[in-house]
């Protein structure tokens, strides 16, 4: 028997909004941010040391 697997990496969801309206609303797999975050940080220590001297953060 034949499997088919699916991996949502979003999902869409309606969230409430002032007047009983609502919106759409766009939700990341928890996996999948997990994964965003681990590749941000892989190469934020690089960003940061050629960052020139003249730039301050917030």
């Amino acid at each position: 028997m034949d499997s088919i697997y699916s991996i949502s990496l979003f999902y869409l969801i309606e969230v409430p909004k002032g007047h009983l309206g609502v919106r759409p609303a766009v939700i990341e797999d928890p996996m999948i941010c997990l994964a965003y975050f681990s590749a941000v940080l892989a190469g934020l220590k690089h960003f940061h040391e050629t960052l020139p001297g003249w730039i301050y953060g917030w």
